[in-house]
């Protein structure tokens, strides 16, 4: 045996042996317990939406205990997310698209309903595929007084708004609204 392949031997013999000890190490783990987290109780709750222009298509919304500085949660927030909260407190409205291979494809635009005190995904409205996908401008998506009507700014160049029957989870119209939004 040539010195060149004894050196290869000796070589795969201590990579599998490192694979071998890394294994056994791996085994000694104990086995992760899945619970569920009580919902939040925080009063006082910071809102941070990441659009993450660096990976558009997975932006996250942060939920920060504003008296603790303690984390709490966190929910997906798709591309160009637009986040309002529900007049009554109790939802977090995700205004979102999603692309079927996810920097490209087939668009699907929703309106996401969330739980705010459990983060739990409660319901989707799906809408027209005219959502301004743009940062975080506040008048993006804005309720009316009342909290029965949602509206979602569009963009397609063609300027208008979704109007959308929060109660009955569907689109109703769109109002045109020539000009620069």
């Amino acid at each position: 045996m040539g010195s060149s392949n004894h050196w290869a031997a000796a070589g795969a013999v201590a990579v599998l042996a490192a694979t071998l000890c890394a294994g056994a190490a791996f085994a000694q783990l104990a086995p992760e317990e899945v619970t569920t987290v009580p919902a939040i109780t925080a009063k006082n709750r910071i809102y941070v939406l990441d659009i993450a222009i660096n990976h558009i298509a997975d932006g996250k919304l942060h939920v920060v205990d504003a008296d603790k500085l303690a984390y709490l949660g966190v929910i997906g927030s798709g591309f160009a997310g637009q986040i309002i909260q529900s007049p009554d407190g109790k939802e977090l409205i995700v205004a979102t698209g999603y692309l079927s291979r996810g920097q490209r494809g087939e668009r699907t635009d929703i309106v996401e309903v969330w739980d705010a005190d459990t983060l739990a995904f409660k319901h989707e409205i799906p809408i027209p595929d005219k959502r301004a996908m743009a940062l975080n401008y506040e008048g993006l998506v804005r309720f009316s007084a009342d909290g029965r009507w949602l509206f979602v700014q569009n963009a397609t160049p063609a300027i208008s708004v979704q109007l959308i029957d929060v109660p009955a989870q569907k689109v109703t119209g769109e109002i045109p609204t020539p000009g620069c939004w």
